[in-house]
């Protein structure tokens, strides 16, 4: 619609909540995903998280 960028809200995406909360079946997911991300990084254990999800406990 508007010549591919930005995308028109609404019309040919999904942002923020209409996007998760449409995958998620609940409301506003986006906020906790954020939220989430939010106290992860405060925490200083990402990096540990990280590597966790990639590498499992196999680290060297």
């Amino acid at each position: 619609m508007g010549g591919g960028w930005p995308l028109e809200p609404d019309n040919e995406g999904w942002v923020e909540n209409q996007f998760w909360d449409f995958c998620s079946g609940r409301e506003n997911t986006y906020q906790v995903i954020h939220n989430a991300f939010i106290s992860i990084s405060e925490s200083g254990d990402l990096e540990d998280i990280i590597q966790d999800i990639f590498y499992g406990n196999n680290r060297e």
